[in-house]
């Protein structure tokens, strides 16, 4: 019980600097991914859920978001993020999670949106980009939380 919520805890301070990082750099390191992939190993080792459900799980998650970055729809870092946090989820919870960070995605697009359309708020050396690695920390963060507390 204590292991599950230092590991949660844990990872929501690395989910945190990695929406930190995304907002002000659009960049998330390999450091951040590599610790993140940690932490939901661990998980997924003291999960409730068979072993087999969470490499299903990232099996599933390299499938589409690679996909997306041919399609260049996501950009490395999000779908390396993607396959981190994927490892910590069993995969009948994968469908729920995902859709769950494309509307938190949606949000923040449309908060963007606003940002650069209306209130002509442009970076000039991040351009028009969103953030995308906030709603993948959020979407997967509040399903890891709901799976193991």
């Amino acid at each position: 019980m204590v292991a599950e919520q230092t590991l949660l805890v844990s990872g929501l301070v690395i989910l945190s600097w990695v929406s930190l990082s995304d907002i002000r750099a659009r960049i998330i390191s390999n450091r951040l991914v590599l610790i993140t992939l940690f932490i939901s190993l661990l998980l997924s080792l003291i999960s409730p859920f068979l072993l087999t459900a969470h490499i299903y799980s990232v099996l599933c998650a390299v499938a589409l978001s690679l996909a997306l970055y041919v399609l260049r729809v996501m950009g490395g870092g999000d779908v390396k993020l993607i396959v981190a946090l994927s490892l910590a989820i069993p995969v009948d919870a994968l469908a729920g999670t995902l859709l769950l960070t494309t509307l938190v995605g949606g949000a923040l697009s449309l908060f963007y949106l606003v940002k650069y359309r209306v209130f002509k708020l442009v970076s000039v050396e991040m351009g028009e980009s969103v953030p995308y690695g906030v709603a993948i920390a959020a979407g997967f963060g509040l399903t890891i939380f709901n799976l193991y507390i």
